[in-house]
C-alpha cells in the first residue's frame, strides 16, 4: 500500500470519489458528457440520509445523461459493482 486516504472533517465519502474522478478524466482526455455509467460502491456509510452519493459525483464531475446509482454490499461492492458495469456496458445498456 502506497498510501491510505484518510477525509478531513469536513469532507464526505462522495467527495473522496470526485477528485479522483475529475483528475482520471482530464488525464484521459475524456469529456464527462461521454461517460455512460456511474456507480458508487460503498459499504453503507452515506454523506446524507436523503440523497445518492453516485448523484452527488455524477453532478460534479460528469455528463447529465449518465445512468447512475449505488451499490451497497459491504466487503464485496467493488467486485459486484465491477460486474455490474461490465454486463450494462456489454449489452450497451448503459
Amino acid at each position: 500500500m502506497e498510501k491510505k486516504s484518510i477525509a478531513a472533517e469536513d469532507e464526505h465519502p462522495s467527495h473522496m470519489g470526485i477528485k479522483p474522478a475529475i483528475s482520471a478524466l482530464e488525464k484521459a482526455e475524456i469529456k464527462p458528457e461521454e461517460i455512460d455509467l456511474i456507480v458508487y460502491c460503498g459499504v453503507g456509510d452515506y454523506d446524507y440520509r436523503f440523497w445518492s452519493p453516485a448523484a452527488k459525483i455524477k453532478g460534479i464531475s460528469a455528463g447529465k445523461s449518465s445512468h447512475t446509482f449505488e451499490v451497497e454490499n459491504f466487503c464485496n461492492s467493488g467486485n459486484l459493482g465491477i460486474h455490474i458495469c461490465r454486463n450494462m456496458l456489454q449489452t450497451d445498456s448503459a
